[in-house]
């Protein structure tokens, strides 16, 4: 089984994120400052729908390290938040699927190299709406078309000037204001590259492609959980975790919460308060 990755996915991968709190007043001491990690927040009306799909993350990952699915990611994936949200160690306690021991993603093309035109990099490339505005120009059909008169000025390669060629179908796709092309790339590049499934957690997106533009693609924008219900992959709901909990490096929260799940109890919950 072979599953392109998006943003979205990666980030409810995860669990926790860095954070400090002040704890209450010990016996010992007034107060004090203590770094940790603390549950994402999510929201209350999205809790189940998280809880749900980070199961069904887990399953995929835990495929992935037994060798029976092959994950992959872009590089726009990368810039667009991998590459700038570094953890600090242990990276493992924070990230489903580097916890499962799934710490590598395949990269895999996009269509074409937006990036090789002039000006493109700079020191916000995790910023989405950059991505958005640079797509919308490389793709305004009189920029394609200059690009078709003269390619070698772009430094495009066969393939990438053929997928060029045949952009038409990806921009209506997008919208009739581009609101989707970010994604619609990423599905495109799904196509391009033979995978047959684009795991997304953006639910507007799936139904925008569903219902209103009639996917045109092979390849298949689904969620985490629909994937494994479709291929017959067993999950449960990992969690909820609480907005309020907060856990100290050692406490292991993403390990006692995975094995919390795999017995069938409910979440572990942090300490407030610690005595020094």
């Amino acid at each position: 089984m072979r599953i392109l990755l998006d943003r979205s996915t990666r980030a409810i991968a995860r669990v926790f994120e860095q954070g400090s709190k002040r704890l209450e007043a010990s016996s010992n001491y007034a107060s004090h400052t203590l770094a940790g990690i603390v549950a994402r927040r999510t929201g209350r009306d999205r809790e189940a729908f998280v809880a749900e799909q980070r199961g069904a993350i887990l399953a995929l990952a835990r495929l992935a390290k037994a060798g029976k699915a092959n994950l992959y990611t872009t590089r726009i994936g990368f810039d667009e938040g991998i590459r700038v949200a570094t953890w600090p160690d242990p990276a493992q306690e924070l990230d489903i699927f580097s916890n499962s021991g799934v710490t590598n993603f395949e990269w895999v093309q996009l269509p074409f190299d937006f990036a090789k035109i002039l000006g493109f990099y700079g020191n916000d490339l995790g910023d989405a709406e950059r991505y958005k505005q640079t797509l919308r120009t490389v793709t305004d059909p009189q920029f394609v078309k200059g690009v078709l008169k003269n390619p070698s000025a772009f430094g495009f390669s066969d393939a990438e000037v053929k997928n060029l060629s045949a952009i038409a179908p990806v921009l209506r796709a997008a919208g009739p204001n581009s609101e989707h092309l970010l994604d619609v790339f990423q599905l495109w590049t799904a196509e391009v590259n033979g995978i047959p499934y684009f795991v997304t957690c953006d639910k507007t997106f799936i139904r925008f492609m569903t219902d209103t533009m009639k996917n045109p693609f092979a390849s298949k924008p689904i969620l985490p959980s629909k994937l494994c219900s479709e291929q017959s992959v067993a999950f449960n709901a990992l969690g909820p975790t609480h907005e309020n909990d907060f856990y100290t490096w050692a406490e292991a929260p993403l390990t006692q919460l995975i094995k919390a799940h795999d017995r069938g109890e409910a979440p572990p919950r942090a300490f407030q308060s610690q005595d020094t």
